[in-house]
C-alpha cells in the first residue's frame, strides 16, 4: 500500500481523477486546517465547515473531468475563494428578497 503522506499534492490529485479515495482523504486532511483558517476568517463556524466540505465534494464528484493548469494548492484556493463568493453572493440576495416578501406582506 502506497505511503501518501509522501506524495506531492499533484500525485495525490492525479490519483483522485484515477478514482483513489485514499488519496482524496489525504489531500482532506492535509489541507482541512489551511482552508479552516482561511474561510474562517470570511464566514462563521458553519458556513465555513460547510464551504470546505463543498470545495472538496466537489473535487471528488467532478475529478474524472479535473485538469490542474497550475498547482493543486492554487487549485485548492481559487476554489475556496469562488465557493466563499457564491455563498456571500446568495446570502446577500436571499436577504434582499426577505425584505421584500416581509415590506409587501405587511
Amino acid at each position: 500500500m502506497p505511503k501518501y503522506t509522501l506524495y506531492t499534492d499533484e500525485q495525490l490529485f492525479d490519483r483522485v481523477c484515477q478514482g483513489d479515495d485514499l488519496a482524496f482523504k489525504e489531500l482532506y486532511e492535509r489541507y482541512w486546517d489551511t482552508l479552516w483558517h482561511y474561510v474562517s476568517s470570511t464566514t462563521n463556524a458553519d458556513d465555513a465547515k460547510d464551504i470546505i466540505q463543498d470545495v472538496f465534494t466537489s473535487i471528488w464528484q467532478k475529478r474524472t473531468d479535473l485538469q490542474l493548469k497550475r498547482s493543486f494548492r492554487a487549485y485548492l484556493y481559487r476554489t475556496t475563494l469562488n465557493k466563499i463568493i457564491d455563498r456571500s453572493t446568495h446570502a446577500k440576495y436571499a436577504e434582499r428578497y426577505k425584505a421584500t416578501l416581509a415590506k409587501n406582506h405587511q
